[in-house]
């Protein structure tokens, strides 16, 4: 796992222990990895989307979007590791 999120096995060690915290592009790849919805998971964690505006409307998108984009990243970099 460590590998695939491109960080050290300390980090990822931080990670799973509460130590340090990974960056959204990372939660973005443990998302496919693990296969759960992003934003679910923040708003699991208490990641409020009420009373939005139009700019957190906005960046919500923004945030699909990158997730949406990520995905497909990461489904190219398997196919090239394939190669």
């Amino acid at each position: 796992m460590a590998n695939f999120l491109e960080v050290s096995q300390r980090t990822y060690s931080n990670f799973e222990s509460n130590k340090s915290e990974p960056s959204l592009t990372q939660l973005s790849k443990l998302a496919e990895i693990l296969e759960f919805n992003l934003l679910d998971m923040l708003q699991e964690q208490g990641v409020v989307f009420n009373n939005q505006t139009s700019s957190d409307k906005a960046r919500i998108k923004d945030l699909e979007e990158i997730n949406n984009l990520l995905r497909e990243k990461i489904i190219q970099l398997e196919r090239y590791k394939k190669i």
